[in-house]
């Protein structure tokens, strides 16, 4: 398929997409002073049970009422220096960090966006336990911008808002009963960038969403790494609703993503179709276990079990929604997200696989279940039996209406699962605990006369003005060597050398990254300019370098004189690598030029250009 037919296609189906990055501060946390290096040791923990509270309309959201039934118990893991009494709820959050509202500010300005004169913290209902509160706090700054991602194709996109909220806790483990959270991460501050809807091929969205994650990266006051970034995606297609899929971590798989949740949506409409004129009938709930006393099934041995039957359903659950998961899955996971069971099986399956074949038939047998029927069955207590077909029956009988608006979660395959409906806005209301922020125009003033460059921007600069080849400026870029780079080249004697500079910086990249980590950027510069001009002197070579930076890492104040003269790395003139060779040549009592390197090397390594010295030898 060409990519005009590509383009036909997505406009056919009606393919809209929108997405929600969320990208951590580096600053401490939103509303208290803890340290957010997630580095600390354990020193206790606090045990929870959540409870249902009413928005801001006197309503309870459904999403949040659905939570209260799973009766979770939660554990929260508190660490020393990154969890204080504002984490666990037993004390009023602190004012805003100024620090992480101002990265959120230049971020609007930065996007052009209609920055609110001031700004009011919401509490956000959360009742899966990834809050001690039960709620998120979050605050809109701005709204209305605009980004240009696809340039190329003179396509803008619109940021519909720029939100700081704070970051939830971390799980640790789920046994189905409790949950175990870390609060190290609780209260670290997000910039949340959400766009507006907007037509593009999945390809495309991925680009859309890999250039917002650079733009919010080049403030270089994000957190960097795995886990430090999520992009959720919404995605419809014409005939449905609005599907939101969270915690895509890998942004290089979002278009693969996005293709498999098209294929389950098409998939669903398919079968909303086949449904349209057909009545579902769902017969009531029988007792089951007598069936299973002498299973050899791990899943129903020595257990209750309930089932229920649905009319000529036969074959709907074995449909395949898209290339990794079928229709049976998808609703047996979506009952089991709702009452933490597990164990639900279908005729539809492979149950000689589940070694069951035989007591299905046997259900079918003295029920008088006709084969055109669907039988699903489940092993626990009736009492869970009941909510499980409760779930089933309400998604069952779905089908009709095609697709549900509803939140899943990305799943390491590039799949998604059903986590919970799309929450409402009776799950907001105001924050009593925190006074509105003020911003001035003043203070907007002042931001705006310093506001960062993207890298995209740096590496025009770098390209145009420094004379630094594009592959150059993208890898100081990524290695995150710009900023030094950019101190390097402050020295009058170095501007001219840009190309060469950028190659020195990257081929050193991992000890300079060490070196500014213990000593800063302003010393790690300074002795990268010291060793620089000991290259360009011909007073060291490459190799030579490389441990010239190891001890300017263990004491950047040592002369560089001594450095050289003790590590034995001062590089060796064309005189001198005459007189080695002749003497290789007698001691090694060989002609070969690949031995009598291998001979130097041997004992001159360090103080070599190899280069040279193969230049030597040819003479």
């Amino acid at each position: 398929m060409n990519k005009e037919k590509t383009l036909d296609y997505y406009r056919k189906i009606g393919l809209k997409c929108g997405l929600e990055i969320h990208k951590r501060l580096d600053t401490k946390k939103l509303f208290c002073n803890c340290s957010t290096n997630m580095c600390g040791k354990r020193c206790g923990s606090i045990t929870r049970k959540m409870n249902l509270s009413v928005g801001e309309m006197g309503e309870a959201d459904e999403t949040a009422k659905k939570e209260v039934e799973k009766e979770k118990i939660f554990e929260y893991v508190c660490f020393e220096g990154e969890t204080c009494l504002v984490d666990i709820d037993e004390e009023p959050p602190h004012s805003m960090n100024k620090e992480a509202l101002d990265i959120v500010l230049d971020l609007c300005l930065k996007f052009d966006c209609c920055i609110f004169d001031n700004i009011y913290v919401m509490r956000k209902t959360v009742l899966d336990g990834s809050n001690t509160s039960g709620f998120q706090r979050t605050a809109i700054v701005g709204t209305d911008g605009k980004a240009y991602p696809l340039k190329e194709k003179n396509r803008a996109i619109t940021i519909d808002s720029l939100c700081i909220e704070e970051e939830s806790a971390q799980i640790e483990k789920d046994d189905g009963r409790k949950r175990t959270y870390l609060l190290n991460r609780l209260g670290i501050p997000l910039v949340e960038i959400t766009t507006g809807a907007f037509f593009a091929t999945p390809m495309e969205v991925k680009e859309i969403a890999l250039y917002l994650g650079m733009f919010l990266n080049s403030t270089e006051k994000v957190k960097r790494g795995i886990g430090t970034i999520r992009q959720d995606v919404n995605i419809s297609i014409k005939g449905g609703a609005r599907v939101e899929i969270k915690g895509m971590q890998d942004v290089r798989q979002m278009d693969k993503m996005i293709e498999l949740e098209i294929q389950r949506q098409l998939s669903l409409i398919e079968i909303k179709e086949k449904l349209k004129n057909k009545k579902i009938i769902i017969r009531d709930m029988f007792e089951a276990t007598s069936f299973f006393s002498n299973t050899k099934s791990a899943i129903f041995a020595g257990k209750e079990s309930y089932g229920i039957s649905i009319k000529e359903f036969a074959g709907f659950f074995a449909k395949n929604l898209n290339n990794v998961r079928t229709l049976g899955n998808e609703i047996a996971k979506i009952a089991c997200v709702g009452t933490n069971v597990k164990g639900i099986i279908h005729t539809d399956e492979d149950l000689k696989r589940y070694r069951l074949h035989d007591e299905f038939e046997q259900i079918r047998k003295q029920l008088k279940i006709g084969n055109d029927d669907l039988i699903i069955c489940v092993a626990t207590d009736k009492k869970k039996a009941v909510r499980v077909f409760e779930h089933l029956k309400a998604r069952i009988l779905m089908l009709k209406k095609g697709i549900p608006k509803e939140t899943r979660a990305c799943l390491p395959n590039n799949d998604s699962v059903y986590m919970r409906l799309i929450a409402g806005a009776k799950r907001m209301y105001p924050e009593t605990d925190i006074p509105k922020m003020h911003i001035s125009k003043e203070h907007l003033k002042n931001r705006k006369k310093n506001l960062f460059e993207t890298y995209e921007e740096r590496k025009e600069l770098y390209t145009k003005k420094m004379n630094v080849t594009g592959e150059f400026a993208n890898q100081l870029i990524n290695l995150k060597m710009n900023r030094l780079f950019d101190e390097v080249l402050k020295s009058s004697s170095l501007k001219k050398a840009g190309n060469e500079v950028a190659k020195s910086v990257i081929s050193h990249a991992e000890i300079l990254e060490k070196m500014q980590t213990n000593h800063g950027i302003e010393t790690t510069a300074k002795c990268f300019g010291e060793c620089f001009a000991a290259l360009k002197s011909n007073v060291i070579t490459k190799q030579g370098a490389g441990i010239f930076l190891a001890e300017k890492l263990k004491n950047p104040d040592a002369e560089s004189g001594r450095i050289i003269k003790e590590r034995g790395i001062e590089k060796l003139d064309k005189k001198k690598l005459t007189e080695l060779i002749e003497k290789a040549k007698r001691k090694s009592k060989t002609q070969n030029i690949k031995e009598i390197i291998r001979f130097i090397e041997s004992s001159h390594k360090n103080q070599i250009d190899k280069k040279e010295l193969i230049e030597v030898l040819r003479e």
